[in-house]
């Protein structure tokens, strides 16, 4: 199916088709022009408020994505982008980098958001922010204060058709999701040419369709619902924490929007290391940035050196039970001690 634009001549009531031209047809690439397109506008862009925080980012070594936005209610926006079949490869591509994209914590959106200012012209956003505090600033402001992001990845894709087998697939994804952590959307575009020098650009969503899509949004809200409703524990837990490190040696700072992490920094550091407390997981644990690392203490126990899907160190203090435990003076006090335990190091080249 494809769509047809018309133009429409009021005084004589007739319809005239408008020429569609293939990006082929007109010299554009996906790269080069789709993406500026698609980077210039949030506005309304695939039903929904975007604001754009990637272009040509690298989610891992091996992989380039091709825009990451979010959305209002903090659903982190996959896009890639095809100038023409959508094949099932793209479907396994796109999970790909969804699946990186998941692991990301807002710290880490924000400091990639912020990143763009210092790739090339052609291919930075079109809106830019000059600093992570500026990005976090411009996220906090898209989404509101209660929001959490990047609890939900949905991917779009994009392209001037689809294979049959692709939108299966997708289907398949959609109907497959359980509580909607992730979906799937297809949009075909099409470029109208009806007189030289002036063009239109048309998206449709062909997957899912709105019945189905409203179902997904439901199932993702009632999701986070349930998700929060049940877990008092792990916020109280977080605003105590907070409050107790008010004028102690180790201060913490949260994102608007983030019940269950925060950024600690001992205040005598000359250095610009954020170390990341989260309190997802079943324990308490402490991410640690790149030229810092923990010298273990004799008088520190149960805390487990490990390291994330990134490479970045991480220590757990599994014996504090999250699912459970408040928090208390003693830990916060043992938090602090592994805090001012952390070195700087030579960042290897």
């Amino acid at each position: 199916m494809s769509t047809t634009l018309f133009r429409l001549d009021m005084s004589d009531n007739k319809l005239t088709a408008v020429p569609r031209r293939s990006l082929y047809e007109l010299g554009k690439t996906e790269a080069g022009d789709l993406e500026s397109w698609l980077a210039s506008s949030g506005e309304g862009l695939f039903g929904r408020q975007v604001l754009w925080i990637a272009r040509q980012d690298r989610p891992s070594e091996e992989q380039r994505s091709d825009l990451v936005g979010v959305d209002k209610e903090g659903n982190l926006l996959v896009t890639e982008l095809k100038r023409g079949l959508v094949a099932e490869d793209a479907v396994t591509q796109a999970l790909s980098y969804a699946a990186e994209y998941a692991q990301k914590t807002v710290e880490d959106l924000t400091e990639i958001f912020a990143n763009q200012k210092d790739t090339k012209s052609s291919r930075g956003l079109i809106s830019s922010v000059a600093s992570p505090e500026d990005a976090e600033q411009a996220l906090s402001k898209h989404v509101g204060a209660d929001t959490e992001v990047n609890e939900s990845q949905i991917i779009i894709l994009v392209g001037e058709d689809f294979s049959p087998k692709a939108l299966a697939i997708c289907d398949y994804l959609n109907e497959s999701s359980g509580e909607a952590t992730f979906s799937i959307e297809c949009w075909k575009y099409g470029v109208f040419n009806p007189i030289p020098e002036e063009h239109y650009f048309a998206l449709e969503q062909i997957l899912p369709p709105p019945s189905v899509r409203d179902a997904i949004e439901e199932k993702r809200e009632a999701s986070k619902s349930r998700k929060y409703a049940r877990d008092p524990v792990r916020r109280e837990f977080m605003w105590t924490l907070l409050n107790f490190l008010v004028g102690k040696a180790v201060t913490g700072t949260r994102s608007r929007g983030q019940s269950y992490e925060c950024r600690l920094k001992q205040n005598s550091w000359t250095f610009p290391h954020d170390v990341f407390l989260s309190v997802h997981a079943e324990h308490p644990k402490l991410i640690l940035p790149p030229g810092l690392c923990f010298e273990a203490q004799t008088d520190l126990p149960h805390i487990n050196k490990g390291k994330q899907w990134d490479g970045k160190e991480v220590l757990e203090f599994v014996d504090v039970d999250l699912r459970n435990v408040k928090f208390t003076d003693t830990f916060g006090e043992r938090l602090i001690k592994v805090v001012e335990a952390l070195k700087e190091t030579p960042i290897a080249q």
